[in-house]
């Protein structure tokens, strides 16, 4: 009898603290709608009310041409993927504006061929990406800004042979996926390149 006793009074107390634990409304507001999307370090980076977001085209001061179109198809792509934010086409129904400054654009020769002439390219393009809410919708002002960096290489020349359009291509997509996570999920530095990261780079 004791045992049962014991039992169940240890029962009791289990409830009560899972009772005290469940979060409480308040003025309409639930923890669904407070808790961030993501966080990084314990930074809250978007509440879920933000449910979609609308892509601007990013200001090219690399002044290289055709950067900025590709750039936007690769994240209208990769965000209508996720649907954690709903890719918004109109841009005063969308929750959340992207929008940014491709601010660096660089090919540098990596290795050369017995000419001397370069055989293999690193392609580096540097943006910087800022987040705000639509204020026609939301009053308060969220703010996110921060630089996000991409790089590839590729050879004209050596196998595999590749084009430079086709690895800028490709540069953009890496872009577009890692801007993403830029805004999803926050930075993490396991995302990051070795020259990022202040690692030599190997020839």
């Amino acid at each position: 009898m004791h045992k049962i006793i014991t039992i169940i009074f240890f029962l009791g107390l289990t409830f009560l603290s899972y009772c005290s634990s469940v979060p409480k409304k308040e003025n309409g507001d639930t923890t669904e709608n407070s808790t961030p999307l993501a966080s990084s370090d314990d930074e809250a980076i978007i509440p879920r009310k933000y449910q979609s977001i609308y892509i601007h085209n990013f200001n090219n001061n690399s002044f290289v041409a055709d950067m900025t179109g590709r750039l936007k198809d690769h994240l209208n792509l990769r965000f209508s993927m996720d649907k954690t934010l709903k890719l918004e086409g109109d841009k005063n129904q969308a929750h959340l504006f992207l929008y940014g400054d491709i601010d660096i654009f660089e090919k540098i020769p990596r290795s050369y061929n017995a000419m001397g002439e370069p055989d293999k390219f690193l392609l580096l393009i540097v943006v910087t990406i800022r987040i705000k809410p639509n204020e026609i919708i939301f009053k308060d002002d969220i703010y996110d800004k921060r630089e996000v960096r991409y790089e590839t290489y590729y050879s004209p020349q050596s196998p595999p042979y590749e084009s430079e359009s086709n690895a800028k291509d490709r540069l953009l997509k890496g872009l577009a996926e890692r801007i993403h996570t830029a805004v999803i999920k926050g930075w993490y530095s396991e995302l990051k390149s070795p020259r990022e990261l202040g690692t030599p780079l190997s020839k």
